[in-house]
């Protein structure tokens, strides 16, 4: 079974995975998603098209 994401250790995960950033795409007008993205310590870094469609990118630097 699947954790809460707030119980995730990102730190853990990058060193075993070898990431240094994690990223979010999220539809603009999905404000729930937007939320959860800053409470575990995203931040919108810009909005863009991806695949044609309007996105927004959160990003975090983890496991540095």
């Amino acid at each position: 079974m699947l954790r809460p994401l707030q119980e995730l250790d990102l730190d853990a995960l990058a060193s075993q995975l070898g990431f240094q950033r994690l990223i979010s795409l999220i539809h603009p007008d999905n404000v729930a998603s937007q939320a959860v993205a800053t409470r575990i310590g995203m931040r919108h870094e810009r909005d863009l098209v991806f695949e044609g469609r309007p996105t927004s990118l959160f990003s975090c630097n983890i496991g540095v």
